[in-house]
């Protein structure tokens, strides 16, 4: 953080010395952004009468995202995890391990569709849990 602050500061100085005469020009009045947003560090530097300030911008909030379907393979990213959608509870996601085993819940907006190489290897590894022929 203290390197971040140190370039904030830095790049204040170079607007502030903008002309390269060595006279001290008046900035824009309002808030000058110092990185563009998105990239990590959403503030923006706001010179006024009482000094510089570092306002945060608001985060945009994520486009809420339809819930897979039932019987569809997810990762569990906050587990990382692979399962499959077998019901949905309130606002939660009901998962099962493809191979069985203990179910568990996951928030709709922790989890991504698994790619084709995930759902197949889960496949296989269902196929193997049940067993040989014979035994």
């Amino acid at each position: 953080m203290p390197h971040f602050i140190a370039r904030w500061f830095t790049r204040v100085r170079a607007l502030v010395a903008g002309n390269g005469s060595g006279a001290a020009e008046r900035p824009a009045a309002g808030p000058v952004p110092v990185a563009p947003p998105g990239n990590g560090h959403d503030f923006v530097v706001a010179i006024g009468a009482h000094g510089i300030n570092l306002i945060p911008c608001p985060t945009p909030r994520r486009q809420p995202q339809a819930a897979p379907a039932t019987g569809t393979f997810v990762v569990d990213t906050a587990r990382d995890r692979l399962g499959q959608v077998v019901g949905r509870e309130g606002l939660h996601l009901r998962l099962r391990p493809p191979a069985g085993g203990r179910e568990w819940e996951a928030e709709p907006v922790g989890v991504r569709i698994a790619t084709d190489s995930e759902r197949l290897s889960a496949k296989v590894k269902a196929a193997n849990s049940q067993g040989r022929w014979g035994k």
